[in-house]
């Protein structure tokens, strides 16, 4: 438990945002108070000309890197692929589940994909960021279905 200094109401700790700097890891502000407060400074900064204009050339600038990062340039070619029938979307290939998402284990060949579901997406990413902290090659895509595929049981 933990009181926060500015609604002064006594929360648990997970009602507080981490801050490596503070004794208990955690400021002595709630989530709630950092919201509103977080709001009015934004309300605030709305009424400053210069801020809006700061804030609309940094959006710009923002959305002009995305459009120019290689990967942006591969999902609009995935797009295009998709809507002409050139490739097709398929069932998750761990868990059969129909809505999927493709994955790339090589971004050098962008309709190269490898369809999961959300989860299994996920765990996918999981494995190879685990594999990369550790310093060792991640499982090969093929085992790694195998291997994900023989730890489901067949009743589901």
């Amino acid at each position: 438990m933990k009181k926060c200094f500015k609604c002064k109401i006594e929360k648990e700790l997970d009602e507080f945002y981490p801050h490596k700097q503070m004794a208990d890891g955690h400021l002595n502000k709630c989530r709630d108070c950092a919201r509103k407060d977080a709001a009015l400074q934004l309300e605030r900064n709305k009424l400053d000309p210069k801020w809006v204009e700061k804030e609309k050339e940094r959006v710009r600038l923002k959305q002009l890197r995305y459009a120019k990062h290689p990967r942006t340039q591969i999902y609009k070619e995935i797009r295009a692929a998709l809507s002409s029938g050139i490739i097709t979307q398929k069932p998750c290939q761990i868990c059969g589940e129909e809505r999927s998402e493709g994955h790339h284990e090589d971004y050098s060949k962008p309709l190269d994909l490898v369809w999961f579901c959300k989860r299994h997406h996920a765990d996918r990413h999981l494995h190879l960021k685990q594999a990369k902290r550790k310093k060792v090659e991640p499982m090969p895509i093929n085992y790694y279905i195998q291997a994900i595929k023989a730890t489901i049981p067949n009743n589901l």
